[in-house]
């Protein structure tokens, strides 16, 4: 892959990189089937942007697993099992292992830092590896982002994801995604997120939740649909179960699960700093689809 970055690749069984692969494959541009199999490696960077197996994702990568060991010295920044950044398509993708990078920012189980433009659906996308960062931390992507220019309604849909891996950061931290954002000049930037689940314990400081640790949308038709946390939540300010800020996106069938504090589903909050906790959303503005939900 490294020499044929543009090419077209099939698993035909599962491969263990483990002291062959050195460094990232810096850039992948091409098609990579995984048909079910498992890639593993491990890996130790330090003073390094973009790790993961790939350093940066413009291509297509599907039915995929991955078994990462993966450590990040320094104030390395986009960090993920499967790739730093990703700007490509990804689908049907697990990880599991171990990602510690306690110092570096966008930090993620699949993707450190992930950026789109567009319409366009992340599916199936599940992770079960113990992540640590700093800023920017989550079970699938430490930033999602979509920022398009267009004059066009698009919608991003997010469906199928789960994170049952531990995640440890400061701020922006989440079970799936640390920091959620869509954006355009014109307020046509919808997201449909179906069927996300967290059942992976979450810590950090400040905009910490569940799911999203702050997201964003210019639209007030977006929402957070069939969403469910059983975890345990620790934070400081700006937490919730599903999301620690959330702005134009509603909550529609959403449940947090348990019934004791600093128990599955719950959250413990502690130090100075106090403000906006809750079941849920421990912020929300003109989230227009609240019905249906429980657990506050």
């Amino acid at each position: 892959m490294t020499d044929d970055p543009y090419g077209t690749f099939e698993l035909q069984s599962d491969l263990d990189l483990t002291g062959i692969l050195q460094t990232p494959i810096p850039e992948f541009q091409g098609i990579l089937y995984g048909h079910g199999h498992t890639i593993t490696y491990s890996l130790v960077m330090q003073d390094a942007e973009n790790v993961g197996l790939f350093g940066i994702n413009n291509g297509t990568i599907r039915d995929l697993h991955l078994a990462v060991d993966l450590t990040v010295l320094g104030k390395d920044s986009r960090v993920g099992g499967l790739c730093g950044t990703n700007t490509g398509t990804v689908s049907n993708v697990r990880v599991e292992g171990t990602i510690s990078a306690d110092r570096c920012s966008y930090v993620g189980g699949l993707v450190g830092y992930w950026v789109k433009e567009g319409t366009y659906t992340l599916s199936n996308l599940f992770n079960h590896a113990d992540v640590s960062g700093m800023d920017y931390v989550g079970g699938i992507a430490g930033c999602l982002l979509n920022e398009s220019q267009t004059y066009n309604t698009e919608t991003v849909t997010l469906e199928s994801l789960e994170n049952t891996g531990v995640i440890t950061g400061t701020d922006y931290v989440a079970g799936l995604f640390g920091f959620l954002n869509a954006s355009n000049r014109h307020d046509v930037t919808v997201i449909h997120a179906i069927d996300l689940h967290n059942s992976g314990d979450v810590e950090g400081k400040t905009y910490v939740g569940g799911l999203v640790g702050d997201g964003y949308s210019d639209s007030s038709q977006s929402y957070i649909k069939n969403a469910a946390n059983s975890s345990n939540i620790q934070a400081l300010a700006y937490t919730g179960c599903i999301g620690g800020k959330l702005v134009n996106i509603g909550l529609e069938n959403c449940t947090n699960k348990g019934s004791t504090l600093q128990a599955t589903g719950h959250i413990s909050v502690s130090g100075e700093l106090y403000a906006y906790v809750g079941g849920l959303a421990g912020q929300g503005y003109w989230a227009k689809k609240l019905h249906q939900h429980s657990g506050y």
